[in-house]
């Protein structure tokens, strides 16, 4: 990785929180960041 230059630019708690749903829902989990149950099979 490198370092990138400091933009000055900032995000929200708000659109943090956004982004962070749409992640969690693109992964398969709630809107927590919470896996779906895995059923053991037993």
């Amino acid at each position: 990785h490198q370092p990138q230059k400091d933009t000055g630019k900032v995000i929200s708690e708000e659109e943090l929180g956004r982004m962070m749903k749409d992640y969690f829902l693109l992964q398969g989990w709630d809107e927590n960041g919470n896996p779906p149950a895995v059923d053991p099979g037993i």
